[in-house]
């Protein structure tokens, strides 16, 4: 059995944690003896890898800020474990992970790279900078891996070993996201039954360009008066006074519904009638994904692999487009109900034959295998 240990930054809710999750839980378990170690504190998805079975050890490292001399703190974790692989998940941990596993050096070593864009703008100067020292050890690991070619093309750029790159995308849980007949969930938020919901899920950071929601969102209000807003994620929920007053600027604080950060997203999106995504910049948008496995019709920005994700089931628009972008959700959901119906169906089908998590797990599996055997050698 190959025990592959995972040494990840942080376990907050977000979408390289999530992958992580869904990964060990479908890597076949058979074959593969998984562990996971967090420099930092236990976050929501410690829980749900725990209650997998799988082992969790978060160090709590504060701030989770990588200082080569922490790289000590992972070492009796990494000799506890014995791993034959040891793969690192997101910036820090490929620094801490690369230093620990040099100085244990009986396992292969992989990095995750999860972010696309490297731009001042978005990031601070402290992870600017920590992406620079990686690309000097960059040789170092076995496989860099990217789930993106935007991002794999950012890093390259950058000067991360070419050679060493490896696409495997991210993976969708088809059993978890799937179509499901609408609920009270309009009677519940006082809404007729003729409205129409359109999505977003986000968060409050510059990269998700929240203004040109919201003037998308204005313009469409102002064509299709049936339409309400349902938004979701980190700062957008009714405590947030930036985000009210936002609302308010906009003169659309009566028809968006401000759910904050919810658990229960798969359940959610089925009772929607669009998703809209307005980001400046993504590598993996995973929740386009979610969207088309529930059914529901998707406009988003043409960033990092939305492309690949919608294929030909949903609409693309440059960023910055808010007028473009509420004229696609206008097209999309002024549809007949058999064209919704079909479109909706490809748009299932389109994530199930090109990005079932089993099928990628089958790929982790293989590159785990592949390494181990020439480590062995």
């Amino acid at each position: 059995m190959t025990r592959v240990l995972f040494i990840i930054t942080t376990l907050d809710t977000g979408g390289a944690e999530t992958m992580l999750f869904k990964l060990v839980k479908y890597l076949d378990s058979h074959n593969i003896h998984s562990g996971v170690l967090c420099l930092g504190g236990k976050g929501a998805v410690a829980n749900d890898i725990e209650a997998l079975g799988i082992q969790v050890k978060c160090l709590d490292i504060k701030g989770s800020k990588a200082k080569m001399w922490q790289a000590s703190k992972l070492l009796p974790w990494v000799r506890q474990f014995e791993p034959d692989i040891i793969h690192c998940w997101m910036y820090h941990a490929c620094l801490l992970g690369s230093f620990a596993a040099f100085m244990y050096k009986r396992a292969t070593l992989f990095w995750s790279i999860h972010n696309t864009s490297l731009a001042p703008e978005y990031h601070p100067r402290s992870t600017r900078m920590l992406a620079k020292c990686l690309s000097w050890i960059s040789s170092y690991p076995t496989r860099i891996l990217y789930h993106s070619l935007v991002s794999q093309n950012v890093h390259e750029f950058k000067g991360y070993g070419r050679h060493k790159s490896l696409l495997i995308p991210n993976g969708f849980d088809t059993h978890e996201f799937r179509v499901r007949k609408k609920n009270s969930f309009k009677e519940e938020l006082g809404l007729p039954e003729s409205s129409l919901l359109v999505a977003f899920v986000s968060r409050m950071d510059p990269q998700k360009d929240i203004p040109t929601f919201l003037r998308s969102a204005k313009a469409l209000k102002a064509s299709m008066p049936d339409v309400y807003f349902i938004c979701c994620g980190t700062g957008l929920d009714k405590y947030n006074h930036e985000w009210q007053d936002m609302l308010v600027e906009y003169g659309l604080q009566d028809c968006v519904h401000s759910l904050g950060v919810i658990s229960n997203v798969n359940t959610l999106l089925p009772q929607m009638d669009l998703l809209l995504l307005t980001s400046l910049s993504e590598s993996f948008p995973s929740v386009l994904g979610e969207a088309m496995l529930c059914g529901v019709l998707c406009v988003s920005t043409d960033v990092g692999e939305a492309a690949k994700i919608l294929g030909d089931t949903g609409l693309l628009v440059p960023a910055l487009q808010p007028k473009l972008l509420a004229e696609a959700c206008e097209k999309l959901l002024k549809m007949n109900p058999e064209q919704k119906a079909e479109k909706a169906r490809l748009a299932r089908q389109h994530i199930v034959d090109n990005f079932d998590i089993l099928s990628v797990a089958r790929m982790y599996e293989f590159l785990y295998e592949k390494n181990i055997k020439r480590c062995v050698e």
